[in-house]
């Protein structure tokens, strides 16, 4: 059988500080930004801040090669995460989790956040504000 990738309105992305698993595959959500993005303090830096790029992919079915990219402004260097493979026997939800503890250099600007399913982009913007 071949792969059915999900729709875009199939996947979820969120910012969160933390996600921890807990028993009957639940997972506790810590810190999550809202908004659009994160707002550190002034005067401070992303890279003192831990956290977590979410993706929950409700539809497709098959097994895909998962690669995932942080691209933000200019002065940053886009950073990739390991590949991998997602398994989806069934149509059930899966949650992707790609973890930065703590990544340095990470400027104000936007930034996207770039889900490969099998080579298929999956992208969701996020902006990281300084606090007035």
């Amino acid at each position: 059988m071949s792969n059915v990738l999900p729709r875009p309105e199939e996947i979820f992305f969120l910012l969160c500080e933390d996600v921890r698993q807990e028993i009957d595959k639940k997972l506790s959500l810590l810190g999550v930004f809202t908004g659009g993005g994160m707002i550190v303090p002034k005067g401070s830096t992303i890279s003192n801040i831990n956290f977590m790029c979410v993706w929950f992919v409700r539809g497709g079915i098959g097994k895909f090669a998962v690669d995932f990219e942080l691209a933000g402004p200019a002065q940053f260097n886009s950073v990739k995460a390991a590949s991998g493979t997602l398994d989806k026997a069934t149509a059930d939800h899966a949650v992707l989790v790609f973890a930065f503890k703590p990544l340095p250099g990470m400027p104000t600007g936007t930034y996207k956040a770039q889900l490969f399913l099998d080579g298929n982009k999956f992208e969701q913007s996020f902006d990281v504000i300084e606090a007035t």
